[in-house]
């Protein structure tokens, strides 16, 4: 069985090009890359505070960003420093699970200055503003001082 000239150049034309696709590069869409994010924090235990961190990801499904990050942030009421997973969504908005250590010292809302406080913290955020939920436990040996506390605090960025 012979093909026609026509068939013959679509079966090349199709092999070549099947070929080619193959032997190219395809750039890829999902590179890793670093994003720098500020933001400002009100709430117990530090009143007020000046946050910048550091997330390192990558487009994950429908998100444009997810990935780890750490955060320093340093306040009224003393300073904290969180590391965890972010999932960031369209207009500014996302989800952070966070674990965190505070140091009190100025004036702390709630809390003696000179404590550290460990725990974790799930933040939500749409349109740059943010609500998390922190839970808390003193590390000191002093016996009143080892209840659980509970944060509530506000913020803009991260």
């Amino acid at each position: 069985m012979r093909l026609s000239r026509s068939r013959l150049f679509s079966c090349a034309a199709t092999a070549l090009i099947v070929m080619l696709e193959a032997a190219v590069p395809q750039r890829v869409s999902a590179q890793s890359r670093a994003e720098i994010l500020p933001g400002l924090r009100f709430g117990p235990p530090l009143r007020a505070g000046a946050a910048v961190g550091v997330g390192f990801g990558r487009p994950v499904g429908v998100s444009p960003f997810a990935g780890p990050i750490a955060v320093g942030e340093v306040g009224l009421g003393g300073a904290r420093v969180s590391a965890g997973y972010m999932i960031a969504a369209e207009f500014a908005s996302g989800i952070e699970l966070l674990g965190s250590a505070i140091r009190t010292w100025g004036s702390p809302a709630q809390i003696e200055k000179n404590r550290t406080l460990l725990g974790g913290e799930l933040r939500v955020s749409f349109f740059f503003v943010n609500a998390g939920l922190g839970v808390f436990r003193p590390t000191s040996r002093v016996a009143d001082e080892k209840r659980t506390r509970y944060y509530l605090n506000v913020g803009l960025g991260i």
